[in-house]
């Protein structure tokens, strides 16, 4: 905002011309009211721009020019002068106070009458633009009779000599009246005397500032838009101007707006270019400003952004000729400035609230395009031409005009002369167009470019990094990064640039943009160059050496032949001080070498040979030479650092030693029959597969999971310059299928290829064809050998419940020479021992005698011999699988404590399911209406049980059983169907019915009649094992109780009858009737209970006889005290012969109380 004058930025106020009493001058400016100048520093000036001079001296009053009576004929020499807007912020006065003192103790002014008539008069001879004068006469303590004639005398003297039109231009404020008439100005009450004062000033300055608009708007009688277009740009600009010293900012908006469209009526010819730039410029940021400042909130923010964009759209196409640079400077600058206005004026809450859904409202987006145009604007002035002379004669030319500033001797708004010396005459002479063309074309090629479109990309950061942008906008913000590196490596400031490229880089690799990456890593190679950076030059090179790399084969053989020189020494950069480690998890793209382990068993024993593939598979442009292969693994309680050199060398000894001692860290390298050099030099996507394997003792080997951690391959330098080291967390990998990848994949050793065979768990070759391939395994166990005791067991899945399961178990000793003694076979759960509530064991079926301990004791098994044990499991419910655990403890022959564990997971299952239903003697079922299953006291009832059989082998049911709760029921039949049931024999799926005749005794809701028991047993069928035939005389208890249901008492009943809905106060009736069905009189105790929303009449308690067959009603009155719904007097009934309470009078009652109508 620095480019522009003072004038165009600050809001115009009124200018007023203060003389006489210089001593009041400063006492009256500090109490006048004050404005916001600058919203950003809150800066506030006085409400008026005010003058000083004493009364003697009034010819700072600039005089009124004459206005033109006609325009034909004439020619503009410019659109604006340049000092307009200068001279009536300034120096052009509105108002002019004329200040004199009355003197109390004199009684007299501080100058005589005729003095004061002579000022006045000398006021009124000059010729004010429209401009008011005003006579203030101050006073201090109290005033007479004298003060008012005085006043009076001077009033008569001065309008009396005056003529009609200058007298309404001069305002008196003097009065006789009391002190607070706003005439007065009393210096004892300064303050509210200067506020009374500020007012009428103000009234004035408005009117003189609409008067010289009105006089200007006369000039369109004589004005024509076509033949006069510079004049009507001008008096708009000039109406709009006077219109923001009244504050009417409407007024200004209209007419700022019209001189906007007139100005593209104006020619455009070469020599007035600059200056149709410049005021559109000077009144596109007056709209803006107003929209900004007087509309407020997104209304004005959208208004000025829709101006912006209209100011853009008419003059991005205004080049001209001769040099389109200095055209993007001032579009540049255009949309800077607009960024600025918006950083002014946007409050700082709403900025912290910008996101990229706010668009054009975000001041980043203006400085990030002017930024962009100023890049264009630097490679316009590459591409104009410029000779030689030029150079030498304007070479000293280094700052371009910017066509805003207003430079000493300039006329008009955006003509900035260039006076040329003579060198010959030594005469000074204007500049014609060409020259000046040229001039500005050196300027342009002379000028920092780069400077200032960094600090222009600097802003837009900083713009864009405010408040929630700053989550949304990291792309964005790279790509600016990106384009300031650019500029820096142009100008070589590789410091600069290095700090914009390393965020952009991490950005784009965690992302994946290669395209992007690729180009900035080859400038952050241009940078590593000139600071002499081999490290970073190294590490970056090998990135852009990935397939995902969009780099092409010739580029990347350039650069991987730039950094082989490097490791030998051989470059212009220095050589490496430390190596290089390259970890493909810090690497987004696509390794430089794929690399794949197996572990080809997943377990291996001690004794056994661990056989380890490597296949690699270089994505380099060229063959890369491998010094050195590592392997690091791990194991809980040992690690083993594997490597293999390219000279032959294997870490840890040669072949030979490999299973000695100290060389259990050591997998050797094996190629069957080829020998043991090795070349490592890898070639462009060509897989080779290494083969690794070691040897595990059988003595004091370790036992856990061997896991490879990482994998390793050095590219060495010189003798003495570090390397390359690519390196791969195998941890990260998880185990996946490598699809069309050979398996037999040819491995290079000393320039003769071959296959690897395929092997079995010996390591022996395999004639099967081999996979085609190649699956991932990264770890192995290590496993201790199988212990001499073998542990097997035969039965019969799935076992049922409450069943003596037969199982056998099975010792074996697999010694050919040494016995085992002292053998103790325990059994155990899974989740707990066994003995508990879901399994036992037992050593007899018949007499159901449990295993001592849950333990069998074995003395001596013999070589070669095997002992068999019969056991007895018994499960009381049933489970998917109940893992039982057989653990044995021994001694082998040399009295060594071993073990051996063998699991059994056992299903149990329930042999049959029964389902029970409920029959009246007519065999209807027993439902109520409300739903579910309800039996009556005393009469008879059936019951049919069906029952399914689950067991997935035949079952022989013995015999079905209702075993009864004593008082609830009884069976009418003790010979029942279920006594006469022949055994029979249901497969699984199948289904068997019985019945019982039972009669209800109790009544209840929920009444537990009792439970069913069925007796079955397995029956012969032909998949039964030898000597499993005695399980087919266990017989197996089923228990199944018989669902809960209601049992109601059917010889009496009862209801209590009521409205549902009554009035508050009104009697309403509350019945209850008893029904005696049974054959006999039945006595019952009849009582309610007393409720405080409620008069009761009657007896609250009585006793009532019912006759047999018969019904009895009780009828009560009862009245509402209490509005709402609410539950009536409780009615009690209780049957004495029964000795219990009527259940149909236990269920509350409620009723609904409506308020009376009125």
């Amino acid at each position: 905002m620095e480019d522009y004058p003072e004038e165009l930025l600050a809001r115009p106020r009124p200018v007023v011309l203060l003389a006489g009493s210089e001593a009041n001058h400063e006492r009256i400016v500090a109490q006048l009211s004050h404005v916001l100048l600058d919203p950003t520093h809150n800066k506030t000036v006085p409400c008026f721009t005010t003058l000083s001079t004493s009364l003697d001296k009034l010819d700072v009053v600039h005089e009124r020019k004459d206005r033109r009576s006609s325009y034909d004929g004439y020619s503009p020499q410019g659109l604006l002068k340049a000092d307009y807007m200068k001279k009536h912020a300034e120096k052009v006065v509105s108002v002019v106070v004329l200040l004199f003192h009355w003197d109390s103790s004199k009684n007299a002014f501080d100058k005589d009458e005729q003095e004061i008539s002579a000022i006045i008069e000398e006021l009124r001879s000059k010729k004010l633009r429209s401009a008011r004068a005003a006579i203030v006469v101050t006073y201090e303590g109290s005033i007479g009779i004298e003060y008012e004639e005085a006043v009076s005398n001077l009033r008569k003297n001065v309008d009396g000599s005056a003529d009609k039109g200058s007298s309404s231009r001069l305002r008196w404020f003097t009065s006789a009246s009391s002190a607070s008439s706003i005439g007065s100005f009393a210096l004892d009450d300064f303050a509210g005397s200067v506020q009374r004062l500020e007012k009428q000033i103000l009234e004035l300055s408005h009117q003189y500032y609409k008067d010289e608009a009105k006089r200007i708007k006369r000039d369109r009688d004589i004005l024509n838009r076509r033949v006069h277009p510079h004049v009507f740009v001008r008096n708009h600009f000039k109406i709009a101007f006077l219109a923001e010293f009244r504050a009417d900012f409407r007024s200004a908006m209209k007419y700022y707006t019209a001189a906007y469209n007139y100005l593209r009526d104006v020619p455009r010819d070469v020599r007035i270019l600059p200056e149709i730039k410049t005021l559109a410029d000077y009144i596109n940021l007056k709209l803006c400003t107003l929209a900004l400042t007087t509309r407020g909130g997104e209304p004005g923010m959208q208004e000025a952004i829709t101006q912006f964009q209209r100011h853009d759209k008419i003059y991005k196409g205004l080049v001209g000729k001769g040099n389109e640079g200095v055209h993007w400077a001032w579009l540049s600058r255009q949309f800077r400035v607009f960024g600025e206005l918006l950083c002014r004026y946007l409050r700082s809450e709403s900025r912290a609230q910008l996101t990229m859904k706010s668009g054009l409202l975000h001041p980043g987006y203006y400085f990030h395009f002017a930024a962009a145009l100023g890049v264009r604007r630097q490679k316009a002035a590459a591409a104009t031409p410029v000779t030689e002379q030029a150079r030498e004669r304007h070479g000293q030319e280094m700052q371009p005009v910017v066509l805003a500033h207003v430079t000493p001797g300039m006329e008009y708004y955006g003509q900035h002369p260039i006076t040329l010396r003579d060198p010959e005459s030594g005469e000074e002479r204007a500049a014609s167009i060409e020259e000046m063309l040229e001039i500005e074309r050196v300027r342009e090629l002379n000028f920092d470019h780069i400077s200032a479109n960094i600090s222009l990309f600097h802003r837009a950061t900083k713009e864009y990094s405010i408040g929630e942008g700053a989550a949304w906008s990291k792309r964005l913000l790279a790509n600016i990064s990106t384009t300031t590196a650019r500029l820096l490596v142009a100008s070589k400031k590789w410091d600069e640039a290095v700090k914009e490229l390393v965020p952009v880089i991490e950005l784009y690799r965690a992302e994946k943009w290669w395209l992007l990456l690729s180009d900035v890593l080859c400038m952050r190679l241009e940078c590593a160059r000139a600071l002499k950076d081999s490290a970073t030059f190294v590490f970056h090179t090998l990135e852009l050496m990935a397939s995902d790399m969009p780099l092409k084969d010739d580029r990347k053989a350039k650069l991987l032949d730039e950094m082989l020189s490097i490791l030998r020494q051989e470059g212009p950069l220095p050589a490496l001080t430390q190596p290089v480690a390259v970890h493909t998890d810090t690497l987004s793209a696509s390794p430089l070498v794929d690399a794949n382990i197996r572990f080809l068993e997943p377990s291996v024993a001690h004794g056994g040979t661990v056989l380890i593939d490597v296949l690699l598979t270089s994505h380099f442009v060229r063959p890369l030479a491998v010094s050195l292969l590592a392997l690091s693994f791990s194991l809980p309680s040992l690690e083993l650092d594997v490597n293999v050199r390219a000279n032959g060398e294997r870490g840890g000894g040669d072949g030979a030693a490999a299973d000695s001692t100290n060389s259990v860290r050591t997998l050797d390298f094996t190629a069957p029959g080829h020998p043991d050099a090795m070349d490592l030099t890898l070639m462009p996507h060509t897989p080779t597969l290494f083969r690794f394997k070691k040897r595990i003792p059988l003595e004091n080997a370790f036992t856990g999971t061997a896991r490879c951690e990482k994998m390793s391959l050095h590219v060495e330098g010189g003798a003495s310059s570090p390397g390359v080291v690519l390196q791969w967390p195998v941890l990260q990998w998880s185990e996946r299928r490598c699809s069309g990848m050979p398996r037999m994949v040819a491995a290079v050793l000393s320039d003769v290829s071959f296959q690897l065979p395929a092997l079995d768990e010996s390591g022996q070759e395999l004639q099967a064809a081999a996979s085609d391939t190649f699956r991932c395994r990264i770890a192995t166990d290590i496993v201790s050998p199988p212990p001499p005791l073998r542990i097997s067991t035969r039965h019969l899945p799935p076992a049922l419940t409450n069943e003596m399961y037969r199982l056998e178990v099975l010792l074996a000793n697999e010694h050919d020479e040494s016995s085992i003694e002292s053998i103790q076979v325990s059994f155990s759960q899974e989740h707990g021992p066994v003995g508990s509530a879901e399994l036992s064991v037992f050593s007899d079926a018949s007499s159901f005698t449990p295993l001592a301990h849950n333990t069998l004791r074995v003395a001596r098994l013999a070589p070669g011999h095997t002992s068999h044990h019969v056991v007895y499991l018994h499960s009381a419910s049933a489970a998917s699988k109940r893992v039982v655990v057989i653990s044995a403890k021994f001694t082998d022959g040399s009295n060594k404590a071993m073990s051996a564990e063998e699991e059994l997971p056992l299903p149990v299952v329930l042999p049959v399911s029964a389902r029970c239903a409920f029959f009246t003697p007519t065999l209807l079922p027993a439902a109520e209406p409300g739903g579910g299953a309800a039996l009556q006291v005393g009469q008879n009832s059936l019951v049919r049980v069906e029952v399914q059989s689950t067991a997935p082998f035949p079952v022989q049911v013995v015999s079905c059983d209702l075993q009864l709760n004593e008082g609830v029921a009884e069976l009418i039949d003790n010979t029942s169907l279920h006594s006469s049931l022949e055994p029979k024999v249901i497969f699984e799926g199948d289904k068997l019915t019985t019945w019982f005749n039972v009669l209800p005794k109790e009544e209840g809701d929920e009444v537990a009649l009792g439970m069913f028991n069925m007796r079955c047993r397995r029956a012969a069928y032909d998949g039964l094992l030898d000597g499993f035939q005695e399980v087919t005389q266990h017989t197996i208890e089923t228990p199944t109780l018989v669902p809960t249901l209601r049992v109601v008492n059917a010889k009496c009943s009862a209801e209590v009858d009521l409205p549902a809905v009554v009035v508050l106060g009104d009697v309403f009736p509350m019945s209850v009737s008893i029904r005696n069905a049974s054959k006999n009189v039945e006595e019952f105790a009849l009582s309610f209970k007393e409720s405080s929303h409620f008069l009761f009449s009657g007896a609250v308690s009585t006793n009532i006889k019912v006759l047999p067959f018969s019904t009895h009603t009780s009828t009560h009155n009862v009245v509402a005290l209490s509005p709402g719904k609410l539950v009536v007097p409780h009615a009690h009934l209780y049957d004495k012969r029964a000795g219990r309470e009527v259940r149909d009078t236990r269920q509350k009652q409620y009723v609904f109380v409506q308020p009376p109508v009125v």
